[in-house]
């Protein structure tokens, strides 16, 4: 299956342990026009639909978005929360 996404250049960047109740979904930008500098390559929304926190390993930095922190190794996460990650290849 890697061979496959590589391929198609459908892979994503994301690596994580996410807990049961977690999931990510990936946007990317529409097209070459609107990749710069200060765009990430991919935004990922992290989404606890638990009621209570759990802990999720990141396994890359990923910046968040709303306060420009760089998040990576294990942190926490609310109670149906969500965070909104960038990511920059290379």
């Amino acid at each position: 299956m890697e061979d496959i996404t590589k391929e198609t250049g459908t892979g994503s960047h994301f690596k994580a342990v996410l807990p049961h109740g977690v999931t990510v979904r990936e946007r990317k930008p529409m097209s070459e026009d609107t990749l710069s500098k200060d765009v990430p390559d991919s935004v990922y929304f992290l989404q606890n639909f638990n009621f209570g926190a759990v802990k999720v390993t990141l396994e890359h930095p990923y910046q968040d978005l709303e306060t420009n922190e760089i998040l990576s190794g294990e942190i926490q996460m609310k109670g149906y929360s969500c965070l909104r990650l960038g990511f920059r290849a290379g």
